[in-house]
């Protein structure tokens, strides 16, 4: 089998969720692995960013992890011996990447170690841990993650809504329909109404029927321009795409 390592928090190759970062708790994720090889006496956790601007950038280190572990909490490292990463803490800093500089990925490299312990100073960085374990390396395991900021002030793009497998932009909001684009109906045409046709709160959908309702009776054969209506579906002329 191979030693493979895996995280409840997000599979791998998926975005880090906020919770991990520094926009968010910046705990942690949970982390697990199997099969490591059978000479395994301790683990070596590192977490970096190869993807910062100034290249890679190491967020995490824990070390002389005992070879019974086969997982790491979420929140872990009271009682873990841990390196200094790029902030200059002996903990985990989970992704801050800039903002607008793109997708950063993350990863998350567990080696298998043929001794128990790392000779390594007090204070040691990930990478100087990092580099006392390729000596004594037996296997490694690792998982990706990925996560971005944004430019600042950018904004997402509004989804698509699909209606009936045709994809159309969202409906225009009440008010909005422009003079060009209403009609004059005729004899026996439904009316579609973009607001309160009535008035304030009036909330009646309109029919040729009662087209004629604001002056105080239905007239089936008097019908006027609507002011609320909107295009006619099918309707030439106006210049404005058909709404489905």
């Amino acid at each position: 089998m191979a030693f493979v390592l895996n995280s409840p928090a997000f599979r791998d190759g998926d975005p880090i969720p906020a919770r991990h970062t520094q926009d968010g708790e910046n705990v942690s994720p949970p982390l697990e692995w199997r099969d490591p090889p059978p000479n395994t006496q301790s683990f070596v956790l590192i977490v970096e960013d190869p993807d910062a601007p100034k290249g890679t950038f190491r967020h995490w280190a824990v070390y002389d992890i005992p070879a019974d572990f086969g997982a790491l909490p979420e929140g872990t490292g009271e009682g873990l011996a841990q390196g200094v990463n790029g902030f200059g803490n002996a903990r985990y800093d989970g992704p801050a990447p800039p903002e607008g500089h793109g997708r950063h990925t993350y990863h998350f490299r567990l080696v298998a170690l043929g001794v128990p312990k790392l000779d390594v100073p007090p204070g040691a960085t990930v990478e100087q841990i990092w580099r006392a374990a390729q000596a004594h390396k037996v296997g490694e395991a690792e998982m990706v993650g990925t996560y971005e900021r944004p430019a600042r002030g950018a904004q997402q793009q509004p989804q698509r809504r699909r209606t009936g497998g045709a994809e159309r932009q969202p409906a225009p909001a009440a008010g909005s329909v422009r003079q060009h684009e209403l009609h004059k109906p005729t004899k026996g045409d439904p009316v579609i109404v973009a607001g309160d046709a009535g008035g304030p709160n009036d909330g009646r959908n309109l029919t040729t029927a009662d087209i004629d309702h604001d002056h105080g009776k239905p007239e089936p054969n008097r019908l006027e321009q609507n002011a609320y209506a909107a295009r006619k579906p099918g309707a030439s002329g106006g210049g404005g795409d058909r709404q489905g």
